[in-house]
């Protein structure tokens, strides 16, 4: 798909979480190249400046940024996929904590359980019921991982946060079932980023 067919299709802007590292990052590069611009999401605002001055640099595109850990950050990324130029929501921002479930405090598991299910859910919501109301196609693409499907051991928290993304993730497909959109829910296997090395 070129960049002319891509906006006819989604809009001018597409937002991917997650996107200064790994799976998001490539993303965000693969979109740029085409042309789109973007709105990034991670969790570290000098990893997010520092990439949407090479994608504007490299492929002349406007690239504006939403930190994470931002106060209110939730409410400022549903209010983003409100954004009417959006029409493809890349949503790949997730964590890890990995090791024997009983041996790991309460509190990081249930901080990761934030980004994997919780905060993913809303946005998804949000951006999933955006889509009844437009008549233009729209893109929803939630990066999901091998682990959710099946008891995986060391990563039982992990692999039921991202188990519990997926089926929200199919209930806003559903009800826009008879709207135009395209959907994707891609399941990698375990990749290098800052958090995971």
């Amino acid at each position: 798909m070129n960049e002319t067919a891509f906006k006819i299709r989604f809009g001018r802007r597409a937002l991917v979480t997650g996107a200064t590292s790994g799976i998001g990052r490539e993303f965000a590069d693969q979109l740029a190249a085409l042309g789109v611009n973007l709105l990034v999401v991670s969790r570290r605002q000098d990893a997010l400046d520092d990439m949407a001055q090479t994608l504007t640099e490299k492929a002349g595109i406007e690239a504006r940024t939403l930190a994470l850990g931002a106060p209110e950050f939730l409410a400022s990324l549903l209010a983003a996929v409100d954004d009417p130029d959006i029409g493809l929501f890349v949503s790949n921002a997730g964590a890890d904590h990995g090791g024997a479930l009983l041996r790991i405090p309460r509190a990081p598991l249930r901080a990761m359980q934030r980004p994997n299910a919780a905060s993913r859910l809303d946005v998804v919501h949000g951006f999933g019921t955006r889509c009844l109301d437009r008549r233009k196609a729209m893109g929803l693409i939630c990066v999901s991982s091998t682990a959710s499907p099946q008891a995986t051991p060391l990563v039982a928290n992990y692999a039921g946060a991202k188990a519990l993304c997926d089926d929200p993730r199919r209930s806003p497909q559903q009800r826009i079932a008879r709207r135009p959109h395209e959907k994707g829910r891609p399941r990698p296997s375990e990749n290098r980023t800052p958090h995971r090395k």
